[in-house]
C-alpha cells in the first residue's frame, strides 16, 4: 500500500487558522522585514547542509526559495490572521505591480507565519509511505534582518531510515504532518540561503 500526505503551517492558516496570535499588528511601527528586496548572493546545498555552493542560475533550481534577480516580502491576511508571504519577481517594478488585487491571498511561495524573536518562520510538511519504509521531510523558511538587509533561509530535513519514524506505517506516516517527529531522528537534507538589500520599503 502505498500514500502521500501533505501540510503547510498556513494549514495553520487554511486548515486550523492557527496564526491568529503571530503576526498582528505592530502598532504602526515600519518593519524592515517588509519590502521590495534584491539578491546580493544565493548559496545551496542539496547533500547535506555542509559546504554550500554559490548558486549561478536560481531559475534552474527546482525548489528554491526564489528563483529570481528580486523578491517582495508582504504582509497578508487571511480569515483575521496575519502572516508574511515571500514572491520573487523579475525586477522591482514587476514586484511592485503584485498589488493589483489586494484581495488575493498569495500562497505559492514561502509562507511566514509566526515570530521568533526577530525572524518570521513558516514550516512545510509531507509525508509517504511504500513497501516497508516511512519517509517524512520537513522544510523550514527563515526570514530574519541582518545588517545590509536581509537573510531568507529555506532549510530541509528528513527522518532517517533507521529512526522510529522512518518505520512506521500506513496513517501512522501520514499522521507525521500533523505531530512532526522529535529533531534527533531527523538529518539535514538541504540548505539554501539568500542574502538580499532592500529596493523598495513599504
Amino acid at each position: 500500500m502505498i500514500g502521500s500526505g501533505w501540510t503547510r503551517r498556513v494549514g495553520a492558516v487554511v486548515m486550523t487558522l492557527g496564526l491568529a496570535a503571530c503576526g498582528g499588528d505592530d502598532g504602526g511601527e515600519p518593519d524592515p522585514l517588509l519590502g521590495i528586496f534584491e539578491i546580493t548572493s544565493q548559496t545551496l546545498s542539496e547533500d547535506g547542509c555542509e559546504a554550500p555552493m554559490p548558486l549561478v542560475d536560481p531559475s534552474s533550481c527546482f525548489a528554491c526559495v526564489v528563483e529570481k534577480p528580486f523578491f517582495k516580502v508582504k504582509r497578508q491576511t487571511f480569515f483575521g490572521s496575519s502572516f508574511l508571504s515571500v514572491v520573487d519577481c523579475d525586477n522591482a517594478t514587476t514586484c511592485d505591480d503584485d498589488e493589483d488585487d489586494p484581495d488575493t491571498v498569495d500562497l505559492g511561495g514561502a509562507i511566514l507565519e509566526r515570530k521568533e524573536g526577530g525572524a518570521w518562520v513558516g514550516n512545510a510538511y509531507a509525508a509517504s509511505y511504500g513497501g516497508a519504509s516511512c519517509s517524512y521531510q520537513e522544510t523550514e523558511w527563515r526570514l530574519a534582518e541582518n545588517a545590509d538587509g536581509v537573510t531568507l533561509t529555506r532549510t530541509v530535513l528528513r527522518a532517517t531510515p533507521d529512526s522510529p519514524s522512518g518505520m512506521l506505517m500506513d496513517d501512522a506516516c501520514l499522521d507525521l504532518t500533523d505531530n512532526p517527529p522529535p529533531r534527533d531522528e531527523l538529518e539535514c537534507d538541504a540548505l539554501e540561503t539568500v542574502e538580499a538589500m532592500a529596493a523598495v520599503e513599504m
